[in-house]
């Protein structure tokens, strides 16, 4: 396990994911992966690890190759080895991932639990802990340009729909990247962050 992840944010995890969780930040497909925690039942990492399953896990393939979330059930990644069904053995019935990739590098969520679905609250929940996994790591800006661009766009009063309008972005884009700042910035409503990126002279 690394220690490089709060205790407060690895609380949070856990709460989300009573079954276990794999939560890895900031690496490639070509390097030793260093900054993760592998919270997921001892018994199930021994039997993946031993079959080396990582390849062929349509979870891990998704979490690679795509920014996002997805229930592990909505996956549409052929299974060869039967991971998903085997996961089950050790509880792990149903799950969410949730993946962010930025030049050429993967931070991922993998979140589970035995006993039903996640809700689409807990899927936003899930893509915030993550959020709050990478800024930890300081590998992203503070503001991303098109999160800035938001932020501008409410301080001279547009609305996210006016906004989303003027630049063709949909809607549901221009809402992650506004939850997005507000992480950033430790904001809690739209308004605090445009205020906190002001008093920060980012706008």
């Amino acid at each position: 396990m690394s220690s490089g992840f709060s205790d407060a944010l690895l609380r949070d995890i856990k709460n989300l994911a009573p079954s276990g969780f794999r939560v890895v930040r900031n690496a490639s497909i070509t390097d030793a992966v260093s900054d993760f925690v592998e919270g997921m039942p001892e018994a199930w990492v021994k039997v993946y690890v031993k079959g080396g399953y990582a390849m062929g896990d349509p979870v891990f393939l998704w979490s690679v190759l795509n920014s996002g979330s997805k229930r592990w059930s909505e996956i549409r990644i052929n299974d060869f080895h039967g991971v998903l069904e085997k996961s089950k053995e050790y509880g792990l019935n149903f799950g969410v991932v949730t993946s962010r990739l930025e030049n050429g590098r993967f931070s991922i969520l993998s979140v589970a639990r035995a006993d039903r679905e996640y809700t689409d609250a807990e899927i936003d929940l899930c893509k915030g802990l993550l959020d709050k996994a990478v800024l930890e790591g300081g590998t992203i800006a503070l503001l991303k340009p098109t999160e800035r661009d938001v932020l501008w766009a409410l301080s001279q009063g547009e609305t996210l729909k006016d906004f989303a309008e003027q630049t063709g972005v949909p809607i549901s884009t221009i809402k992650d990247r506004l939850r997005r700042a507000r992480i950033a910035l430790g904001a809690k409503t739209a308004a605090q962050a445009v205020a906190e990126a002001i008093r920060k002279k980012l706008l």
